[in-house]
């Protein structure tokens, strides 16, 4: 697979599937009745596959694609501190607040493929 588009959506397919088990795993302690410790392993381990899914993607995003500053017009790829950190823009689909790592001031940086 040296397509990385290809490569992109399997992955995403993968972070949809664990996250839907893990919420499926977590839900299955309560609706059956089992013993209380087992619902706590339940609920814990559909916990870790959702929380390790979000992390999934957000490795995804990172990964796949480069930060153009509009400041000073530098390429870069934010760090998971940088990524998570960021406040992302509704009106515009790909921007974020993100410190640039030339300039090192927190600008408006759009997303690039």
């Amino acid at each position: 697979m040296n397509n990385p588009l290809i490569r992109t959506i399997l992955l995403k397919l993968l972070d949809i599937f664990l996250g839907i088990i893990g919420i499926a795993i977590a839900y299955s302690a309560f609706y059956f009745d089992v013993k209380f410790h087992i619902k706590i392993v339940l609920i814990i381990t559909g916990l870790i596959l959702v929380i390790f899914s979000l992390l999934l993607l957000i490795m995804i995003d990172i990964k796949y694609g480069y930060y153009e500053c509009s400041r000073c017009n530098e390429k870069f790829t934010p760090t998971l501190k940088d990524t998570l950190t960021a406040s992302r823009f509704h009106y515009f689909e790909n921007a974020r607040e993100i410190r640039c790592p030339k300039c090192n001031i927190k600008t408006t940086c759009f997303k690039k493929h």
